[in-house]
């Protein structure tokens, strides 16, 4: 059995074992607790509640699952197709399934006849880890506030004295309630809300811890996923940037020479370098060759496709001469293409992780961080989203090249060529370390690509404005441009 023990609390805490729950409550679920689950419903209710009870099967704990509001062999359906799900756990009474309808007469619920039944049950199942579905159901047939208050008192002390953990299933018809007499989220030591909100293309499910008593779990909603695996939540992560692997010698290169040249050697070792610049700019062609140059040096790479699906990217780069998808299927490429109708920065900034994780990846591209502006989330996520992310690549010592599409395209006025834009959109100027900006310039009938190295930290670099060109073999720096 995995127990671990808050550092703020003398209690003794269960691991849930179920992603990034455990991070929620700052170690799992306080031992002998009884917690009301409360959701509405295809909120996930029933599916976190199996999960936990199966995870607890594996860490040495017997289960009880009981039902009042629907057969047993419907509430095992819908988790059965599950990866967490054990069929031996049930063969072998692990985890015993009980249905309180059939067992007991629902008309004559006596609230001492519950008690009883579920004492009973417990002790002949030597059980740690108990759900009852729903408790909602058992009260409608108490239906009394006073013995409902009274009920649940007793219940949570019956079962903290046989050494139980207990979830207790609340329905609800309105997200903003947690109890259907407004008196169930008093008793128990924790409370748990589960909502669903309709989103663009799929429902967008959040979990929220409303009290645990003794520990300090993290407050604020958590955006969660109902997979294959089960439950996973992506709550906030905790960057100690103090142990951020920023290394200024250590030199990586961007695939274009003369760029390389002008920003002083290279990009440093876990720079986070900004390429803005408006449509058609270059932006993805400079973002491509940095993560080419090193995939052809052996290095992994994630590439994160938030304007073209990882498709069309491949494409885009094999018309340059660069076969991408090679590396894609040799392992050392991860594309991170998510939906963006229903984008969520914490479950994005988790998918990026977990390529990165998995691949052992010394460059990252993101392309383009001003397509999540225009999704679902504001000014104010993505700047939060893009700390985090930074944080994370320090940490690791990863390289990143993010792009970001200006709303200026020509820097028109002589002596002005720079653009406007320059200093507004990059209010992220404090996040990344380096900045390149890509413009236009109309000049005798034509028009002319510039480049320009507004920031290198820790790097001496160029600071003139160079023209330059795209071609079939990539991006081309020239000379100086004259105005």
């Amino acid at each position: 059995m995995k127990i671990s023990q808050n550092a703020s609390s003398s209690l003794l805490q269960q691991k849930t074992g179920i992603s990034g729950f455990d991070e929620v409550l700052n170690g799992g679920i306080p031992k002998y607790s009884l917690t009301l689950l409360s959701g509405t419903s295809g909120s996930g209710k029933t599916v976190l509640s199996f999960q936990w009870l199966f995870n607890g099967v594996k860490q040495g704990e017997n289960g009880i699952y009981m039902s009042i509001t629907e057969p047993l062999f419907m509430a095992v359906r819908n988790v059965e197709s599950l990866d967490f799900y054990d069929r031996k756990a049930i063969e072998q009474e692990k985890l015993r399934l009980f249905d309180i309808k059939e067992d007991l007469d629902y008309e004559k619920i006596e609230p001492h006849l519950i008690l009883n039944y579920i004492e009973k049950k417990v002790k002949e199942s030597n059980a740690q880890r108990i759900v009852i579905d729903s408790i909602t159901a058992i009260l409608y047939a108490i239906n009394d506030k006073s013995k409902i208050a009274h009920f649940l008192f007793e219940l949570k002390k019956v079962l903290a004295t046989l050494g139980c953990t207990t979830i207790l299933i609340s329905k609800v018809s309105e997200a903003t309630k947690y109890s259907a007499y407004d008196v169930e989220e008093l008793i128990p030591d924790g409370v748990i809300s589960l909502t669903n909100i309709v989103g663009e293309n799929q429902m967008i499910r959040r979990l929220q811890v409303i009290k645990m008593r003794g520990i300090d779990f993290r407050s604020g909603a958590v955006i969660f996923n109902i997979t294959p695996a089960g439950i996973n939540l992506y709550p906030k992560i905790p960057i100690n940037r103090s142990v951020a692997s920023t290394e200024f010698k250590h030199r990586l290169y961007s695939g274009i020479k003369r760029l390389d040249e002008l920003s002083g050697g290279g990009f440093p070792q876990g720079h986070v370098i900004m390429i803005t610049g408006n449509t058609g700019s270059g932006k993805t062609t400079f973002a491509l060759r940095f993560l080419l140059c090193g995939l052809e040096k052996g290095d992994s790479a994630v590439h994160v496709s938030l304007e073209e699906s990882s498709s069309q990217i491949k494409k885009t780069a094999f018309a340059h001469g660069w076969d991408l998808e090679k590396y894609e299927k040799s392992g050392k490429l991860i594309f991170v293409n998510p939906d963006l109708m229903d984008v969520n920065p914490d479950k994005l900034l988790y998918q990026i992780i977990d390529a990165v994780n998995k691949s052992s990846a010394k460059r990252v591209v993101v392309d383009s961080v001003s397509s999540l502006e225009s999704t679902t989330m504001n000014k104010n996520n993505v700047r939060e989203f893009l700390v985090q992310l930074a944080g994370f690549l320090k940490t690791k010592g990863v390289t990143s090249v993010l792009t970001y599409l200006s709303e200026e395209a020509f820097g028109s006025v002589q002596g002005q060529l720079i653009g406007s834009g320059a200093s507004s959109e990059l209010r992220l100027s404090s996040i990344v370390d380096g900045i390149i900006l890509l413009r236009y310039v109309e000049r005798a009938q034509s028009v002319e690509k510039l480049m320009n190295i507004l920031k290198m930290r820790g790097s001496i670099h160029d600071k003139k404005i160079w023209q330059f060109e795209i071609d079939k073999t990539g991006v081309k720096i020239g000379s100086v441009f004259k105005k």
